[in-house]
């Protein structure tokens, strides 16, 4: 964009040159031909402006679109948690804690799933237990109710590390290792996300746990939901970017932009160039 307005600038700086060279002999046909060249440069932005805006990527925050976000304890499986507002991934020795993610894709019901470009979940992290901590996020395919969620009555198999069944995904979207407390983290969602507008969702959901085939001392991590109140702006949320849908079937680069800018103002300079010389002729 700053580049356009610079080649804006180069051609006013032009006009004032001509208009200066003719200005003894024909002032006011110089004058006219100013005009003639401003008007040009106006009429190329107006034309372009349109064109880079089609081209950049909006990007939408899905912070509040929480629909809910709960954690389910296989050691306390009749006490839901969907009031908490905090949900953690834990795995020892017989006990596991995992958290359920759900969001709205109202806003996204207009978009294509290819046009989807980046779809990732953030967490931040407040807290870990443990020296390993690991997370992993699978998609889930069905719906849930936060204030009745249960370990039982999970969506997800109950099996150790594979929570893939009917409803939900056996392998990972993403994983990541090592996190430690304090930071923020994000995992990649995008087939997820892709499949649930493919298939007309309005919602999608996700499972995170911790390494379930661990042995040792517990180990997880600890993330804030929609209904903590001190720390809001840590709460987790998903981030989409996707491309507009007036910007189907007709795709430029921004490099490409520039280009036939400065093929098109070439052009222009040309023409009047060889004007200016035919009233140089016509004054001698």
């Amino acid at each position: 964009m700053e580049k356009l307005f610079k080649l804006i600038f180069v051609l006013y700086s032009r006009t004032k040159m001509i208009r200066q060279l003719l200005s003894v002999r024909n002032k006011q046909k110089t004058y006219q031909l100013s005009k003639i060249f401003v008007s040009f440069a106006i009429a190329l932005s107006f034309l372009i402006l349109p064109i880079v805006h089609a081209n950049e990527q909006m990007i939408l925050d899905y912070d509040d679109d929480i629909l809910a976000d709960t954690m389910i304890f296989d050691a306390t499986p009749d006490t839901n948690y969907g009031s908490s507002p905090m949900m953690r991934t834990y795995k020892t020795t017989g006990e596991h804690i995992r958290s359920y993610v759900m969001f709205s894709l109202d806003n996204l019901t207009h978009i294509s799933p290819n046009s989807i470009v980046t779809a990732k979940w953030y967490g931040y992290v407040y807290r870990v237990d443990g020296d390993v901590i690991n997370a992993h996020i699978y998609g889930v395919n069905a719906t849930w109710n936060e204030n009745r969620l249960l370990w039982g009555s999970q969506p997800c198999s109950t099996a150790e590390n594979n929570p893939g069944n009917d409803n939900c995904n056996g392998t990972a979207s993403d994983s990541l290792t090592n996190l430690a407390s304090g930071n923020w983290y994000s995992f990649d969602v995008l087939p997820a996300l892709r499949k649930a507008l493919a298939e007309k969702k309005s919602d999608i959901s996700f499972v995170i746990l911790a390494n379930e085939d661990w042995l040792g001392d517990g180990a997880g991590q600890y993330y804030y939901t929609k209904e903590e109140k001190t720390n809001a702006n840590l709460v987790h949320y998903l981030n989409v970017t996707y491309v507009p849908p007036t910007k189907a079937g007709f795709q430029l680069s921004s490099k490409m932009i520039y280009i036939i800018i400065i093929i098109f103002l070439l052009v222009i300079i040309r023409i009047l160039l060889w004007y200016i010389n035919s009233l140089h002729k016509k004054v001698k």
